[in-house]
């Protein structure tokens, strides 16, 4: 068994995501380079979800990646 530390690991998926956006913003990738970016993201994000503790923060921090409810 495995655990991952929820708010560094999904910190880091956002970090992508949104630079992702960055990148597309400044022509330095391709829209669909990015939203393959992004879908990858998404896909570990899942991957991530299964490997976290159920007290994690990172649980209920980023549960709605990339969506927030502070957003």
């Amino acid at each position: 068994m495995w655990w991952v530390k929820g708010v560094l690991a999904l910190s880091l998926l956002q970090s992508v995501y949104e630079f992702a956006g960055y990148l597309d913003a400044l022509s330095l990738v391709s829209e669909q380079k990015r939203g393959a970016i992004r879908e990858v993201c998404l896909d570990v994000h899942e991957r991530c979800l299964k490997g976290i503790d159920d007290a994690d923060a990172g649980l209920r921090v980023f549960y709605d990646f990339p969506k927030y409810p502070w957003t």
